[in-house]
């Protein structure tokens, strides 16, 4: 996944990205320096999209950062920016990066062999 995400750290002021599952796991976390001290913040800030279901993308602003929370295929992706990061560049590579996230889990048996129309 980190050639998937190279794309985001790309563009400046972008700190970090925490890939969620739908049940709330940490999938994939990868930060331009070293693992921020406050990422328990982040990391119960998942129940955030989980109170409005619906809800797309929300970008959640602070003094010092700024959070940008996209669904995506296989859960929801939190981007870790400072306040001065460009947004339109941040929501247009998501959009290219959200048809190539999948599911890491492999299925059982010979189910994985045939594929489904």
């Amino acid at each position: 996944m980190k050639e998937q995400f190279s794309e985001i750290f790309k563009i400046k002021d972008v700190y970090g990205v925490v890939l969620f599952s739908g049940e709330g796991k940490i999938l994939y976390e990868e930060f331009k320096e070293k693992k921020p001290d406050n990422l328990s913040v982040v990391t119960d800030l998942y129940a955030l999209p989980r109170t409005s279901p619906n809800a797309y993308e929300m970008d959640v602003i602070f003094s010092q950062m700024r959070l940008y929370i996209r669904k995506v295929n296989i859960g929801h992706m939190i981007i870790i920016m400072g306040t001065n990061a460009q947004m339109a560049m941040v929501r247009l590579t998501c959009d290219m990066i959200n048809p190539t996230i999948q599911s890491t889990k492999q299925s059982k048996g010979l189910g994985r062999l045939f594929k489904r129309k």
